[in-house]
C-alpha cells in the first residue's frame, strides 16, 4: 500500500509540474503579446489558442497511441511489429503535421474567421498571423510528442504513463 501511495503521488507531482510549465508558457506568451500588441493582440491570442490546443491534442493522441502499441509489442517480444508501430506513429505524426501546415498556410483566414475573429480593429490580421505561427512548428511538435511518449515507456508496459 505504501508503494502504491508513493507511486500515485509521483504521478500526480509530475503531472502537476507539467501543467504548471504549460501554464507558465501561456502566461509568458500572454505577457509579451499584450506588451507588444495591446488589447487587440490579447484578443487575437485568445482566438488563436485553440489552434495550438488542437495541434497539441493530435500530437498526444499519436504519441500515446503509438507508444502504447509499441510497448505492447515489445513486451510480447515482437520487435519487428514494435518497430513498425513506432515508424507508423512517427509517419502519421509527420503527415498530420504536413496537413496542419498546409491548412494553416492556405486557410488561415478562414480558420481565424471560424474561431470568431471579425475583421475589425486589426484583430483579424493578428489572429490570422498567430494561427500561422502555431502551424509553422506543427511538424516538429507532433514529432516531439511521438518520440517523447515512446522514450518514456522504456519497453515496460507498467512504466510511467507516456504523457
Amino acid at each position: 500500500m505504501r508503494t502504491l501511495n508513493r507511486e500515485f503521488w509521483s504521478y500526480i507531482t509530475f503531472a502537476a509540474l507539467g501543467m504548471l510549465g504549460s501554464s507558465g508558457t501561456i502566461f509568458a506568451d500572454t505577457f509579451f503579446v499584450s506588451g507588444r500588441l495591446g488589447a487587440d493582440g490579447l484578443a487575437a491570442l485568445n482566438i488563436a489558442i485553440p489552434v495550438f490546443g488542437l495541434i497539441n491534442g493530435a500530437g498526444l493522441l499519436l504519441g500515446v497511441g503509438g507508444a502504447t502499441r509499441y510497448t505492447v509489442y515489445r513486451s510480447q517480444h515482437r520487435t519487428q511489429e514494435a518497430n513498425r508501430a513506432f515508424t507508423l506513429a512517427l509517419t502519421a505524426a509527420l503527415g498530420a503535421g504536413a496537413c496542419f501546415l498546409a491548412a494553416g498556410l492556405f486557410f488561415s483566414g478562414g480558420i481565424a474567421r471560424m474561431l470568431g475573429s471579425l475583421p475589425v480593429r486589426g484583430v483579424f490580421g493578428a489572429s490570422r498571423h498567430l494561427a500561422l505561427v502555431c502551424v509553422r512548428g506543427t511538424r516538429d511538435l507532433l514529432r516531439r510528442c511521438t518520440v517523447r511518449a515512446a522514450v518514456r515507456k522504456r519497453g515496460e508496459p507498467s512504466g510511467s504513463p507516456p504523457v
